[in-house]
């Protein structure tokens, strides 16, 4: 019986060991590193996955469900992630340039030094996410929840943010120079003298310097 045993607990650690194979969606292969360009992956279950240094750019992730994913490094730029649910997804330094993350959940997620510039974000949920140092030039965030986000030296500079909502926000170090800040509400936000608003236009925000 013990030597029973013994094979059984070695069959089982040996089990653990091996590696699971990575799957294959949409001939795309969900591991990190993964070369997923133009790639159809509209409402994909990728919760979880480890896509690390990925590259998805001009692919179709409408929809997809990537939360907890670990997307730090990946390349999404003109991919479209609309409606995409990214929430608690690490996306630290990822490259997110001119993508469509129109309505995206993004809460808590960590967007790190991440690039997204001129990327659309209207109506996006970004309630405490991590954006210190992440780079929103020209971005289209009208309509955006930042909720006790972490902002600090993030770039926002000329991206459009009517209407957007910083309740409880870090905004230390923050670049708000040339954006379109009319209609927001910064009311709760944390600023200081470091967060730049020169040349923003902010008819009717709410808790912004006078102009």
């Amino acid at each position: 019986m013990s030597i029973q045993r013994n094979l059984a607990c070695c069959a089982a650690a040996l089990a653990l060991a091996v590696p699971a194979t990575s799957r294959t969606v949409n001939n795309c292969r969900i591991e990190p590193g993964a070369l997923c360009t133009q790639t159809e992956l509209g409402a994909a279950d990728l919760a979880g996955a480890d896509l690390s240094l990925a590259n998805f750019s001009e692919s179709d992730l409408s929809g997809a469900d990537l939360r907890k994913a670990n997307l730090s490094g990946a390349d999404f730029k003109l991919a479209n992630l609309r409606s995409a649910d990214l929430r608690r997804a690490n996306l630290a330094r990822a490259d997110l340039e001119q993508t469509n993350l129109r309505d995206a959940r993004l809460a808590g997620a960590s967007l790190r030094d991440a690039n997204l510039k001129d990327a659309a974000l209207q109506g996006s949920n970004l309630t405490r996410a991590d954006l210190r140092g992440a780079t929103l030039w020209g971005a289209q965030l009208q309509g955006a929840n930042f909720a006790g986000a972490d902002l600090r030296r993030a770039n926002l500079g000329a991206a459009g943010l009517a209407g957007a909502t910083f309740d409880g926000a870090d905004l230390r170090g923050a670049n708000f120079g040339a954006a379109e800040l009319s209609g927001a509400d910064l009311r709760n936000a944390r600023v200081d003298e470091s967060t730049e608003f020169r040349g923003a236009r902010t008819k009717g925000c709410l808790g912004c310097p006078e102009s």
